[in-house]
């Protein structure tokens, strides 16, 4: 059996992997392709969601048949090579088609967390340390792609990353090997996923929508409304994976109730909804960056508690359903960056602020609809005269 905190740890390191050069594409693709950075970023980030949108729920249908922890064996070692390779792309080709191909793998090991957490007893603490797992890696990866992006070959980090894949793979080949296969007791209750899949992806689709959607212009909004330096903007900036990192040793465990939590949800949304569009009228630094600390608390329980639904609902099914989950989140997150380019046209960069407030609200609705059983017709009783 493969210990939690080895898959967390697998899990750490390919958020490190995926994000480290991803804030600075545009510099990197102009200086080191000698391409133009910014529609090639657009054209990069484009075909990877697509890549994921397509594979996600391919790879949940095929590990409905096919042991989860062996699979993932292959596809890190397929993994490793994806970025051997993609150490050695001489052209901005080169590493879009590598990327793809590492997209392809690396699109299983995405189901390792539902998995997990379908498996276990306690699934709000293996979800909050999987939140904790992928914010870590992106504060990580922002600070050391920084870091990374000023070496003459910036591509040789991803050597070290493939060795790393290698001996995760190793590690797990050997936590399966004289391993028995014991039925899990949650394998034998009937599956029971929300009486509305349709309001639930949707929900899932407007609250990524809305919570990404504000990222594009936000560093440009802060500097021309406040002025302050790029530290202080950066801070802002990643202040929602902050904040997860602190809940996550701050909220007691069982703090969400099967009965009561998505009451709790509808909460949470509605005050982020006001938070966030509060943040684009305020002109006082001191209740802006306290309104960013509240967004960051929202954001986290709301995650947590979209994971928890679904992981106490879905039972043995969980792989296939969080399959779906992350395929209309990455439809979210590649529509969001579109959305708030089309609303800062008129230059008001505060827009896409009111827009993200206005979605989660949209997405409560959603949420509400998700949990309504839909009754096409009424039982009539016969007329036995």
């Amino acid at each position: 059996m493969i210990r939690s905190w080895i898959i967390f740890t697998c899990l750490f390191m390919t958020v490190v992997s995926e994000v480290l050069l991803s804030p600075f594409y545009p510099q990197f693709f102009t200086d080191f392709f000698q391409v133009n950075g910014l529609q090639a970023t657009s054209l990069f980030i484009i075909c990877c969601r697509i890549v994921v949108i397509i594979m996600t729920p391919i790879w949940g249908l095929l590990l409905k048949k096919w042991k989860i922890e062996k699979v993932s064996v292959y596809a890190l070692v397929s993994i490793s090579i994806c970025k051997w390779m993609l150490s050695e792309s001489s052209s901005f080709s080169m590493f879009l088609a590598f990327s793809l191909l590492l997209l392809v793998f690396q699109s299983c090991l995405y189901l390792l967390y539902p998995h997990l957490v379908s498996t276990s007893e306690n699934k709000e603490k293996k979800a909050a340390t999987y939140l904790l797992a992928l914010n870590g890696g992106i504060i990580l990866a922002s600070l050391a792609g920084s870091f990374v992006i000023s070496w003459e070959m910036p591509l040789v980090i991803y050597k070290f990353f493939a060795c790393i894949d290698l001996i995760f793979a190793a590690v797990f080949a050997r936590g399966m090997s004289g391993s028995k296969r014991v039925k899990d007791k949650e394998e034998t209750v009937r599956s029971f996923f929300p009486k509305c899949l349709i309001g639930y992806l949707l929900a899932v689709f407007l609250f990524h929508i809305a919570h990404n959607m504000v990222r594009p212009y936000f560093t440009i909004f802060v500097s021309s409304e406040y002025g302050v330096d790029e530290w202080l903007n950066a801070v802002l900036y990643v202040m929602p994976s902050v904040m997860a990192i602190v809940l996550k040793f701050v909220l007691p465990p069982g703090t969400f109730k099967r009965s009561n939590m998505m009451h709790v949800l509808y909460g949470v949304l509605a005050f982020s909804s006001v938070v966030l569009i509060m943040q684009a009228f305020t002109s006082s630094l001191v209740f802006f960056i306290i309104s960013r600390c509240l967004y960051g608390i929202g954001f986290y329980i709301s995650l947590l508690i979209i994971d928890l639904y679904l992981f106490k609902q879905s039972n043995a099914e969980t792989v296939s359903y969080y399959s779906w989950m992350l395929t209309a989140q990455n439809v979210g997150l590649l529509l969001a960056p579109l959305l708030a380019l089309i609303l800062v046209q008129n230059g008001k960069l505060h827009i896409p602020l009111i827009g993200g407030g206005m979605v989660l609200l949209a997405a409560v609705l959603s949420f509400i609809m998700a949990q309504q059983r839909l009754k096409f017709y009424k039982p009539v009783k016969e007329n036995k005269g």
